[in-house]
């Protein structure tokens, strides 16, 4: 069975990629979606769509496939559809070599209206086209001329476009000069305060314990047995956190990760790959019922939760502002340039992630009378090892397409090296932004 896989990075948003796997006698048998994506909504649609995007991948995948052989869509053989992918690494194989068999619009206008067939999951990050462009780069159909990702007019990040989703939403983009966000919206406090939720400093626990403490807890909000939290993590050993729509054996070096004593373990989130160590990372959760988030996209949920994160930082010395849908950066260095007046000039200082966050909604159990729930955990790189990064994770180039950078290592700013926090240790920060938190939510603040 020969495997083949195309990756595509939208511009401003995530990672997907499409694996094509093809039977002995060279047919197409399976189409697998992975990738650093999100879906919004619950367990049971999210899966339905993601289902129905791989049959719609392989049906685009077969009809390319017998237009280059001149067999009929229905000539595979009948047990191809039952051969699942390898959850290896994937190796290059045949291709079809005839570039005129990519129909990237037509694959694309039929993925989209897969995605409008699932009213109760969302796409977000990535879109129809995006899956469109890596199953033809799967198949080696990738037309030639300018691509999605070429850095040209409406394509470049730098524009500041907003990237549209399969559903047609838009999303905002990375940039590489995050706009200020001191600002928050009219009824965000107001939401906060409504929410009250119990802030927790939990023990240590081991990363299996972590993900199914956080699974089991959003189930508890949803189900209406347990408050509103938040909970701050400890950790008792290293792990590397795979998104929940990943491949782990495409981006973790699982034999090093295992030699140097990290566990390895999917969230129940989508988002990408975490290198955490318990001294190097500040992690929390929030447990909230859904009403929380109602009313607003998914970039606003993402800046609501985190919201009082960003204004944390800003008030001891950090210049923290949201970058992109999920992630909060900070200047590479730890200032900002200013002009001769104090004026700061953010477009000419480079500036690197220091936090990403990830969601899923939780419906109420049947029954319940719940009113279900939003978890979002943010994961704050405190102090990193670069060098142990680029061990661990197998970062496609594709993923820096868009970041001025040429590794997810460099593309990282610990907080560690902020000015700000030269002389705070890791743990005297935890309980800071915990008391400001704490601040936020006190009637007198």
């Amino acid at each position: 069975m020969g495997v083949r896989r195309g990756v595509v990075k939208t511009p401003g948003g995530k990672l997907v990629a499409v694996t094509v796997a093809t039977d002995p006698m060279g047919a197409v048998s399976e189409c697998r979606l992975d990738g650093d994506f999100f879906i919004d909504g619950d367990e049971v649609r999210s899966r339905s769509l993601l289902d129905d995007l791989e049959r719609t991948l392989l049906a685009c995948a077969r009809g390319a496939a017998a237009r280059v052989t001149g067999t009929q869509d229905g000539d595979a053989p009948a047990s191809a559809g039952k051969s699942r992918l390898p959850r290896g690494r994937t190796a290059q194989s045949e291709t079809y070599g005839d570039e005129k068999c990519a129909d990237i619009d037509g694959w694309s206008d039929a993925l989209r209206r897969t995605c409008m067939r699932h009213g109760g999951a969302r796409l977000v990050g990535t879109d129809a086209g995006a899956m469109a462009w890596a199953l033809a780069r799967a198949m080696g159909l990738e037309p030639a001329g300018p691509g999605l990702n070429d850095a040209s007019g409406d394509a470049s990040t730098e524009t500041g476009k907003a990237v549209e989703s399969a559903d047609g939403r838009e999303s905002d983009p990375s940039c590489a000069a995050p706009r200020p966000n001191t600002d928050w919206l009219e009824d965000w406090r107001d939401r906060w305060r409504a929410l009250a939720p119990v802030v927790i400093h939990d023990r240590p626990r081991s990363p299996i314990e972590q993900m199914t403490v956080d699974r089991q807890w959003a189930r508890e909000v949803a189900a209406g047995a347990r408050p509103a939290s938040v909970r701050f993590w400890e950790w008792t050993s290293p792990a590397v956190v795979v998104g929940r729509f990943q491949s782990i054996p495409d981006e973790v070096h699982t034999d090093e990760a295992e030699r140097l004593g990290f566990t390895v373990v999917r969230r129940c989130t989508g988002g990408g790959t975490m290198v955490v160590q318990p001294h190097g990372a500040i992690t929390y959760s929030l447990y909230a019922p859904q009403w929380f988030v109602d009313g607003l996209d998914a970039a606003e949920a993402y800046r609501l939760c985190d919201s009082w994160l960003v204004d944390a930082l800003q008030r001891i010395g950090v210049d923290a502002r949201f970058q992109g849908l999920n992630d909060i950066a900070v200047p590479v260095g730890g200032m900002v340039q200013g002009s001769a007046d104090g004026d700061s000039i953010a477009s000419v200082v480079p500036w690197g992630k220091a936090g990403g966050a990830a969601q899923r909604r939780f419906p109420a159990p049947a029954g319940s009378g719940g009113p279900g729930a939003v978890l979002h955990h943010t994961t704050l790189a405190f102090d990193l090892d670069g060098a142990l990064m680029a061990r661990l994770l197998n970062t496609s180039p594709e993923k820096m397409h868009d970041k001025a950078v040429r590794s997810a290592a460099k593309r990282v700013s610990p907080l560690c090296l902020q000015p700000a926090l030269r002389n705070v240790g890791r743990d005297v920060l935890l309980r800071t932004l915990a008391d400001s938190l704490r601040q936020l939510l006190s009637a007198d603040s």
